[in-house]
């Protein structure tokens, strides 16, 4: 079932999507750990920077390798995208003030278990609904 899955469009599509998540996150990290460790912004600021920098690498990699929609109109799928990430950048201040501030978990895992929810939350909206039209 699993391989089968995998096979198909979809699998093929979900596969593309966690490469490009992987890298982004990579980044996210990178940039996280420069705001935090070495300009000591808070984690709100560095958060910010970091997430705004990720979308872009994000909504690049995705338009043009994962759902493959380079031709079709940037306009409206970058609006979309951008209320797609409004939504996740929510969810991932949500997660990292509730797991960090309120329960004391360290940061950078906090940060881990967010982009985790994002993940999910991005595929599905990105999926049917900002390239949809692909």
């Amino acid at each position: 079932m699993l391989r089968t899955w995998f096979k198909s469009g979809m699998g093929q599509l979900g596969l593309r999507y966690m490469l490009i998540a992987a890298v982004t996150f990579c980044a996210y990290f990178v940039f996280l750990y420069f705001w935090t460790s070495l300009v000591h912004a808070s984690y709100p600021v560095a958060v910010g920077i970091s997430y705004g920098a990720a979308l872009v690498i994000h909504f690049l990699a995705n338009r043009s390798y994962t759902f493959r929609s380079g031709a079709s109109a940037i306009r409206g799928q970058l609006l979309r995208y951008l209320i797609t990430a409004l939504l996740n950048y929510f969810v991932q201040i949500l997660v990292i003030y509730t797991l960090f501030q309120l329960l004391g978990v360290n940061f950078y895992l906090a940060a881990l278990v967010a982009v985790c929810a994002n993940l999910v939350v991005g595929f599905v909206l990105q999926h049917n609904w900002v390239f949809a039209g692909r």
